[in-house]
């Protein structure tokens, strides 16, 4: 499923009346990731699929085939079929520090400042990962590939693109992310 977070001006502008809260909310859009990877549903590589996270991330964020995609991360991080990707913190960043072209564009690894948040506590403030909630108020526009433990998706102008329960584990701490540019 995608999910999109609305502004508050925009919902107010269609039909929910006042909202009470946080800045944003979360509605679902009735679409499943497969309508947002071209050629997924078509590809006899994605049928016979697991763990291919990465692969998913990779064709939504660089709207490029499956098939495409699946044998970018099979040459570029050696992975194998339904194993997941080993090494793919390691090798985003060096792809993003060396401004690899990657099917005609290229990552901006987003620092420490960019994926953190300074947290107020008694005792005083501390530096926090984001969650995916603060990541999406934070990030409202632009591709993003981001990192959770064990697991990787696509933030697209606010929607989620990823498993079902990726917009709804909202307090997920955010590993590392990149912007696609």
């Amino acid at each position: 499923m995608a999910y999109k977070i609305y502004s508050k001006e925009e919902i107010i502008g269609k039909h929910f009346g006042n909202v009470i809260g946080n800045d944003y909310l979360c509605l679902m859009i009735k679409t499943s990731s497969s309508s947002w990877i071209i050629g997924y549903s078509d590809s006899k590589i994605a049928k016979s699929e697991t763990n291919d996270c990465v692969v998913r991330s990779f064709a939504s964020a660089f709207k490029v085939t499956y098939d495409e995609a699946h044998q970018f991360v099979t040459t570029k991080f050696n992975r194998k079929p339904r194993k997941g990707t080993a090494r793919y913190t390691t090798i985003m960043n060096n792809m993003s520090s060396h401004s690899t072209n990657l099917f005609g564009k290229t990552l901006r690894r987003l620092g420490d400042g960019n994926t953190r948040n300074s947290m107020t506590y008694k005792e005083g403030s501390r530096m926090r990962n984001m969650t995916t909630f603060q990541f999406l108020n934070k990030y409202p526009k632009g591709t993003y590939m981001v990192m959770v433990s064990g697991h990787a998706f696509t933030i697209h102008n606010g929607v989620v693109i990823g498993n079902h329960e990726d917009i709804l584990k909202t307090k997920r701490v955010i590993l590392q992310a990149w912007e696609v540019v």
